[in-house]
C-alpha cells in the first residue's frame, strides 16, 4: 500500500465499524464528562477524584490503541470490542515504553546542557550577583550585564534547545514503530530494541515513513483544530469533542500506524 491508501483506509476504518468505535466512544465521553466536570466545579478533591479517574481511562485509551494495531497486524478490519483488564494493562506498557523513548533524550539533553551552557550561565549569574550587590535598580542591572557574554548565554542555550528538538523529533518517529512493535510483541524489551526499531523504518523506507508522519500530523492538526471548535460550544463542546473527534482520531492514527508499520 502507498501512504494514500492507508490513509484512506485508516479514514473509513471507524465508518466501517460504526458500532465497535462508538463502545470505544464510550471511553471518550467518560473522559469529556470528567473534563467537563472538572471545569464546572471547582473543587480541590473533586478535582483530584476526576484526576485519578481520567488517568485511568486514558491509560485504558492508550490499550485500545495496542488492540487495534494487533487486530490490524491479524489482518482483520473489525474494531475489537473492548476489554477493560487487557487494555489496561496494555496501556500500561504502552505508557512505560513511551516515558522511556522520551527519558533518553531528556537525558542525553541535560548531559549536554552542563559543559555547553553551564560556565556561560555560571558566570552570568556571578556577574549579576555582584551588580546586585551595588544597586537594586533591575534596569541598571541588566543594561550594565556585557553584551558579548549575554549573546554567548543565548547562543549556547538555542544549540541546546536546536540539539534537544532534534533529539525528541527523532524518537518521537522511533517511539511510533516502538509502539507498534509493542502491539506485536506483546514485550517491552522488544519495543526498547532501537536498533531493530531503525531497521524496520528502513526497511518501510525512510521517505515513505517520513511522508506518512507529515501526512498523519497534517490530518492530526485538523483533528485538533475541529476538536477546539467543538470545545467552544459551552457546556457540552468538550463532551461531544471527546466522544466524536478524539475517539474518531485515535482509532484512525492506531489503524495507519499499524498499517505503515506492516510495510517493512
Amino acid at each position: 500500500m502507498d501512504v494514500i491508501e492507508i490513509m484512506r483506509d485508516a479514514m473509513s476504518y471507524p465508518l466501517a465499524n460504526v458500532k465497535n468505535w462508538l463502545v470505544i466512544a464510550l471511553l471518550f465521553l467518560i473522559n469529556g464528562i470528567l473534563q467537563q466536570l472538572a471545569i464546572n466545579y471547582r473543587n480541590a478533591y473533586l478535582t483530584v477524584i476526576v484526576g485519578v479517574i481520567s488517568v485511568i481511562v486514558l491509560i485504558v485509551i492508550s490499550g485500545v490503541f495496542i488492540s487495534i494495531m494487533r487486530e490490524t497486524f491479524d489482518n482483520s478490519s473489525e474494531i475489537p470490542m473492548l476489554n477493560p483488564i487487557v487494555n489496561l494493562v496494555d496501556g500500561i506498557k504502552y505508557l512505560i515504553t513511551q516515558i522511556i523513548y522520551y527519558l533518553i533524550p531528556t537525558v542525553i539533553t541535560l548531559i549536554l546542557a552542563f559543559p555547553v551552557t553551564g560556565s556561560k550561565v555560571n558566570q552570568l549569574l556571578m556577574v549579576t550577583s555582584q551588580l546586585a550587590a551595588n544597586t537594586t535598580n533591575t534596569t541598571q542591572i541588566v543594561n550594565a550585564i556585557p553584551q558579548s557574554l549575554l549573546i554567548d548565554v543565548f547562543v549556547s542555550i538555542g544549540i541546546v534547545a536546536i540539539f534537544a528538538l532534534i533529539l525528541y523529533i527523532i524518537f518521537g518517529l522511533l517511539s511510533n514503530i516502538a509502539i507498534a512493535r509493542l502491539a506485536e510483541t506483546d514485550d517491552i524489551t522488544a519495543a526498547l530494541n532501537i536498533p531493530y526499531i531503525i531497521k524496520k523504518i528502513q526497511s518501510i523506507g525512510i521517505g515513505k515513513y517520513v511522508y506518512f508522519i507529515v501526512l498523519v500530523f497534517l490530518v492530526s492538526f485538523v483533528f485538533s483544530l475541529v476538536s477546539g471548535l467543538i470545545s467552544a460550544i459551552p457546556y457540552v463542546g468538550i463532551i461531544i469533542a471527546s466522544f466524536i473527534v478524539q475517539s474518531f482520531a485515535i482509532v484512525f492514527i492506531a489503524r495507519a500506524t499499524a498499517l505503515i508499520y506492516m510495510e517493512g
